[in-house]
């Protein structure tokens, strides 16, 4: 794979148009680096931001898919790393390559995944109806970036260079709404990929804070702007199982378009297996689930909350014992948020042992 710069291999992600991040980089907005297998006959592109990887073009044979391996690998995945990624995505342009995924892939151990992409066109409702008035909306710019006191600064900047390589790129090209009580940053709605008459948007709500109408009044808010701004389409991509941030799109005015697939992969093998034991459980295979946990636990980086999972799956199965073996584990691991613990599901097969109360304690 060669450089190439991104603008000769536009035409290849045209039905990756969904994705602003392309046209964004693509435009020169979004620093991001392009790839082919020949700069003269260009058949395959590869772009590269962030976490994403973006793959177009006509699939090529196993030996082609080797090399594609071994790119992504050692020279893709390096840079990925020493940005402090911990994941990345691959998005293909077409149902032809997934026949080739685990050749690509290989190594990786991807997982599917199913999202979401909605669109609003025009804004007709109004925040102000909508915000208590124990909150006062504030547009995020260097003004408020500037007031380190208030509480959750730290979360919001982080979320600023989620999709922006830097906060000043964000100030400069972007523009978002947050609310605050007292002195406490509450939520925010941000636009991302700002390209031509398009962006899209990333909405957050502190934990304590949720389920209060926050994400709807600063989503309004964000609308508001970039309507009167110029922007005639405003995207929203969400997980599929994420119900209520597609309820919240839907509730602001946004419109499902379509439905798409990505492949995610996490640098750490044990997460990755995880992942896999995750989805299995989640639709009742807990055998097949902790043959996936099983592996991730024997990986040393293993976090806390893989033991966690496990010890989910192990009560389901009726395997009390070894549950609060792993959920030990996933103390000792650093995972222990007890309301967590007392909220899931999974785990209501302990409470009647003496052991749940003891765990506690």
């Amino acid at each position: 794979m060669k450089p190439i710069a991104p603008d000769r291999v536009g035409s290849f992600f045209e039905p990756l148009d969904y994705n602003l991040a392309i046209a964004s980089i693509i435009a020169g907005l979004t620093p991001g680096e392009a790839y082919t297998d020949n700069l003269e006959t260009p058949e395959v592109a590869l772009l590269c931001y962030n976490h994403h990887l973006f793959l177009a073009g006509s699939p090529g044979d196993g030996t082609f898919n080797q090399v594609l391996n071994r790119f992504i690998g050692r020279t893709i995945l390096p840079k990925f790393a020493d940005a402090g990624r911990d994941v990345f995505f691959l998005h293909v342009s077409s149902d032809s390559w997934h026949p080739h995924i685990d050749d690509i892939l290989s190594g990786w151990y991807p997982v599917i995944r199913q999202r979401a992409y909605l669109e609003c066109t025009q804004h007709s409702q109004d925040w102000r109806d909508l915000l208590n008035p124990e909150f006062s909306l504030r547009p995020v710019n260097s003004k408020l970036l500037s007031q380190s006191h208030l509480e959750n600064m730290d979360y919001l900047k982080e979320e600023l260079c989620s999709e922006r390589p830097t906060i000043d790129d964000f100030l400069q090209k972007s523009f978002g709404f947050c609310v605050i009580q007292d002195e406490q940053l509450a939520g925010w709605c941000l636009s991302e990929y700002n390209t031509g008459d398009r962006c899209e948007v990333g909405v957050a709500t502190v934990d304590t804070y949720q389920r209060q109408g926050l994400g709807t009044v600063t989503t309004l808010a964000l609308l508001e702007h970039a309507f009167s701004h110029g922007y005639h389409r405003v995207g929203w991509h969400s997980w599929k199982r994420n119900i209520p941030s597609v309820a919240l799109a839907l509730r602001t005015g946004f419109n499902e378009v379509q439905d798409y697939s990505i492949y995610l992969c996490a640098l750490n093998l044990a997460i990755q297996f995880a992942l896999h034991g995750d989805d299995h459980r989640s639709v009742g295979a807990y055998q097949e689930a902790m043959t996936w946990y099983e592996k991730a636990i024997s990986i040393d980086t293993a976090p806390g909350w893989v033991f966690f999972n496990t010890a989910r799956c192990l009560a389901l199965m009726g395997e009390s014992k070894k549950a609060f073996d792993h959920l030990l584990q996933a103390i000792k691991r650093g995972f222990d948020d007890l309301e967590q613990f007392r909220q899931e599901p999974d785990l209501v097969p302990l409470h009647a042992n003496p052991a749940w109360e003891s765990l506690f304690q």
